[in-house]
């Protein structure tokens, strides 16, 4: 699945619980939606928009590996970046991902974002993650194969003791 049909689904999701954007951190999360890979990054998903946030390091490989995503650089405190792009998308709630958010970084979201309202998300995305589509079903059947091929040629060198 392409991440703008993966993007689409989230949204779907978000539409159920009346949500109207939702910032994901969690690193594998992250790399679901988007399909980065890098370390330092932030997803924000609106109703119309899907951004990716990261550092300077970052953007030339932000740039190729996320094409259905908009990538912006952002500043040493990250949410002073994010703040303005929930401002212009008139976002009044956020969701956050609770079981990934420590309480000093939601303290932080709280009197950074302030007026927005946060609203803590449980599995929104690990929930779409675990329905595999067709092309996460072909890496996990070509894994499968390399590991019965490794198996099968150690086999003649395996010996009790």
């Amino acid at each position: 699945m392409h991440t703008r049909h993966r993007i689409e689904a989230l949204r779907a999701r978000m539409e159920e619980r009346k949500l109207e954007a939702l910032l994901i951190a969690e690193p594998s999360n992250r790399r679901y939606i988007s399909g980065f890979t890098g370390t330092s990054g932030y997803v924000l998903i609106t109703m119309d928009r899907a951004v990716l946030f990261t550092d300077f390091r970052y953007m030339t490989q932000a740039a190729a590996q996320c094409p259905d995503l908009e990538v912006i650089r952002h500043k040493a405190d990250y949410l002073a970046s994010i703040k303005p792009e929930l401002e212009k998308s008139g976002i009044k709630r956020l969701g956050f991902e609770q079981n990934h958010t420590a309480y000093g970084d939601y303290r932080k979201y709280a009197a950074e974002l302030n007026p927005i309202e946060l609203v803590p998300v449980e599995n929104l995305t690990e929930e779409l993650r675990m329905k595999k589509d067709e092309s996460e079903l072909a890496i996990i059947r070509q894994a499968a194969r390399l590991a019965d091929q490794a198996f099968e040629h150690i086999l003649p060198y395996i010996r009790p003791g």
